[in-house]
């Protein structure tokens, strides 16, 4: 997030610099065409011409991928800097995109097997050479994980940059499993091992550090229920402290008083500890004496009807009214965290939703967009992210930097010359990779035949790609309070507008 804010900021500064480029290519266009050789070096394809007179500068000829982007794409110079061609490619090596999969599906499944591998190795396993082997290479596996992530990433990019929380967990994990590893390589090779690796306890720790790696499931997409209702238990749990808290109470002073009513006849109530227990059996589970006989029903044979209405009383006040306001609240409050929680969430995947709309917005308008994204060319968005990456970026930040500064000035191309009418909209609709990224933006698009209707806010018959974009980042999750209360100040003032209008005539 701080590098693509950086980048906003960067962005807008450049802004007037890429106006007066624009301008300088209009003119240099205008010169070459007034020149003698422009028809031989306008024909050249991706090279550049050098004139034989030294006040003549070099000029990189960019060619119209389509008919209609010709009529309306502006030209652009995209000779900013004297450098290689070469050096300024963007493309993602393959190998890191497989890469990249490869640690969203693979990991998940490492992590399972290894928890049903300890459980085995508990009850099933008996064999002390396969558990070791076993063990070693879970171990391998991870240490695997471990060098990918660093090669993708690297050291700050692991341990500091997002997901930082996540990585040092894993890496302690890793660092048990090393040492359950070491420990078993001296004992194979019958050297001497340090006094605390000796310790039965302390290699039971070092597997159970392992078994609590099956946590890091939750940070993948494919468990994102599970992540869901976790994280609603842990928001929970200090409803749950009050709850114990307040139920505690209440059996405390109704222990109190049976101990001092029939202690010394019943020995389930004969001190305090052993009252309070009993009362939490009859409210919870089953209410009987030490010898199974129903305790209500031997009470009431005793102390006769005041009996029964207390204890009818207690139970409907506990049972009913306590359990019943404690479920309710902890509902109530595993919601409101969860929507808080949402509403968070799309907060932080704002900027990367709207790169997407925008990513695929241009690709519907220009589809030869992709392939000069994916080989690399001399662009605008590769020269440009040159001067807001630094040495200690990651590979990964560099590229989405370059990615983002790429379809940022391809939309703003094609944003001042281009509209969308209904048809063109509702066929986009049709098409599932443009639903699915309205989808992962969480734009609710099951009413998708009202949705042209909503984002034409004056009625024009038309779309302006920044209508398009603004009005779809505004359909993002559900409605807000400051949805409501945005809607109800804009309507309180074009009341007033109104109304002085008609005092005015």
């Amino acid at each position: 997030m701080e590098y693509l804010t950086a980048l906003g900021s960067e962005i807008r500064s450049l802004r007037g610099t890429v106006s007066s480029l624009q301008q300088e290519n209009e003119e240099l266009r205008n010169l070459l065409e007034q020149s003698t050789d422009t028809d031989a070096n306008l024909s050249k394809t991706r090279t550049s011409f050098h004139s034989t007179s030294s006040s003549t500068k070099s000029e990189y000829v960019v060619p119209v991928s389509h008919e209609k982007a010709e009529n309306r794409r502006m030209p652009m110079l995209l000779r900013l800097f004297s450098m290689e061609e070469d050096r300024l490619a963007v493309a993602e090596p393959a190998w890191r995109t497989r890469a990249a999969h490869f640690l969203e599906l693979g990991p998940p499944a490492v992590i399972i097997l290894n928890a049903v591998a300890i459980a085995l190795d508990s009850d099933v396993i008996t064999n002390e050479t396969v558990s070791q082997v076993i063990g070693a290479v879970f171990t391998l596996l991870y240490l695997s994980e471990f060098l990918l992530k660093l090669t993708l990433l690297g050291w700050r990019g692991y341990f500091w940059d997002e997901n930082w929380q996540w990585n040092w967990f894993d890496f302690l994990c890793l660092l048990c499993a090393l040492l359950e590893l070491v420990a078993v390589l001296i004992y194979v090779l019958g050297a001497d091992a340090a006094p605390f690796l000796e310790d039965v306890a302390v290699m039971r720790v070092l597997r159970l550090g392992q078994l609590m790696r099956t946590v890091r499931v939750l940070k993948f997409k494919m468990f994102s229920e599970l992540r869901q209702i976790t994280m609603g238990i842990m928001n929970g749990c200090e409803v749950l402290f009050w709850a114990v808290v307040l139920l505690f109470a209440v059996i405390y002073v109704f222990g109190v008083l049976m101990r001092n009513l029939v202690g010394g006849t019943m020995a389930e109530f004969d001190n305090i500890p052993n009252s309070m227990f009993t009362l939490f059996r009859c409210f919870t589970d089953g209410c009987s004496a030490y010898d199974g006989a129903p305790l209500a029903e031997r009470l009431r044979s005793i102390y006769g009807a005041p009996f029964t209405l207390g204890y009818v009383c207690v139970t409907m006040l506990v049972a009913v009214g306590i359990f019943n306001m404690i479920m309710a609240i902890f509902l109530e409050n595993a919601t409101a965290s969860a929507q808080r929680r949402k509403q968070r969430e799309l907060s932080e995947k704002a900027d990367a939703s709207e790169q997407a709309i925008r990513k695929a917005i241009v690709l519907l308008l220009d589809p030869s967009a992709a392939q000069r994204a994916s080989v690399g060319r001399l662009s605008i968005a590769s020269r440009l992210s040159g001067l807001v990456r630094g040495n200690s970026a990651t590979w990964r930040t560099q590229h989405r930097c370059q990615d983002e500064l790429f379809w940022r000035t391809q939309f703003e191309a094609l944003r001042r010359s281009t509209s969308v009418d209904r048809k063109t909209f509702m066929q986009w609709l049709q098409l599932p990779e443009f639903l699915a990224i309205l989808e992962s933006a969480d734009v609710d698009v099951s009413n998708k035949f009202d949705l042209f209707d909503v984002l034409d806010a004056d009625m024009g018959g038309v779309l302006e790609l920044d209508e398009v974009v603004t009005g779809l980042m505004k359909l993002r999750g559900p409605v807000s309070k400051a949805d409501l209360v945005a809607t109800r100040l804009q309507v309180r003032l074009l009341t007033q507008q109104m109304t002085q209008q008609m005092n005015s005539r």
